[in-house]
């Protein structure tokens, strides 16, 4: 078997977070199993910068059309090839080129595209035979524009073997981490930052954000805030272990990478239900608050500081899960035996 992965270089992932260690694991499974990827990381680097320049908007995610083309050329050279598209969102417009795609072309959903943002998006979509989604609160939905029972949900895998807790978590420290910027809720998050600042005055924050990013400039000065950002890999799994819980209001979510990687590394997540977080144990394994509700979000904080021994009962539970159900081995060998399936048919 030949799997050709179509993926996207994202200028603010470590080499241990994010979907692009799919082919990497994959390769790993079997020696019968060629990978190829578009586009290898150095070339990816050098074309987002030549691009960037004339698309803007997609030099924060690593795009580039010469992917779509390398992509192409290795599915096409060999009958018994898989082409995996990683990011279908931002790969969509290619599909466009089949009034029905291939049936050994499959691509992931993350979440669930605007149409007035993405206007061709579903239209593209109908093209595909199969797809896979990371959650499964919009499977339904989507087998609308793919076909019943061929949108198949698996997990977002993470690296259980980098991001882990610490030797002794922390008893006394009192820090809350948040990182990213997509799909998050600014709104709530100022509100339970302000609340906080008052009912749990020894309360820090640790704010993983890339560069100048103006709905947070009025944080800008917090006195409680310490900013982070182009971390290596170890200094944000250091921050992670370091961390009493995540905090994480959203607004939108599919798989979240980092809840997944605060999981593995025993942190419980303080986040909203929305998306697909129950896939990754929300309201399970941890509370969930519902979507803008700061007060929820701000007593759910609180309940921790007060219960030091239920946050690391919940820690650890959250660690258990990342290792039996998300550790990218058993994520990889999911994938490949859909790929397998889908040359069977």
């Amino acid at each position: 078997m030949h799997i050709a992965y179509l993926s996207d270089t994202w200028r603010w992932l470590g080499e241990h977070s994010g979907y692009d260690l799919l082919p990497q694991y994959v390769g790993q499974l079997d020696e019968a199993v060629r990978v190829t990827c578009a586009p290898p990381r150095l070339t990816s680097r050098i074309n987002w910068l030549l691009d960037s320049q004339r698309i803007h908007d997609r030099r924060n995610w690593g795009y580039y059309r010469g992917s779509e083309r390398i992509f192409l050329k290795e599915f096409s050279a060999r009958p018994d090839c898989i082409g995996h598209i990683l990011y279908l969102e931002r790969h969509h417009e290619m599909v466009s080129r089949w009034s029905r795609a291939p049936k050994t072309i499959v691509a992931t959903l993350h979440n669930r595209p605007d149409p007035v943002e993405h206007p061709t998006f579903y239209e593209d979509l109908r093209r595909l035979h199969s797809a896979i989604v990371f959650y499964q609160r919009d499977r339904e939905f989507f087998e609308q524009f793919v076909e019943s029972g061929k949108v198949v949900f698996i997990n977002h895998g993470v690296d259980t073997d980098f991001f882990r807790p610490a030797v002794a978590p922390p008893q006394h420290a009192r820090r809350l981490l948040y990182i990213g910027i997509n799909g998050r809720d600014i709104a709530v998050l100022k509100e339970v930052i302000r609340r906080l600042e008052v009912a749990e005055p020894e309360v820090r924050f640790d704010f993983v954000v890339p560069k100048s990013h103006g709905v947070l400039s009025e944080l800008r000065s917090h006195p409680k805030i310490t900013w982070h950002r182009d971390l290596s890999d170890q200094a944000l799994r250091s921050l992670y272990q370091a961390s009493y819980l995540l905090l994480l209001p959203l607004k939108a979510s599919g798989a979240n990478n980092a809840v997944v990687e605060a999981m593995a590394c025993g942190v419980a997540p303080v986040t909203t239900d929305i998306g697909g977080i129950r896939d990754y144990g929300g309201g399970s394994l941890y509370p969930v608050v519902a979507r803008s509700d700061g007060t929820a979000m701000v007593d759910l904080v609180r309940r921790y500081l007060r219960d030091p021994a239920w946050r690391n009962h919940v820690g650890s539970a959250c660690r258990a899960f990342a290792e039996q159900n998300l550790a990218w081995p058993l994520i990889a060998r999911k994938h490949l035996n859909f790929y397998r399936e889908l040359l069977s048919s």
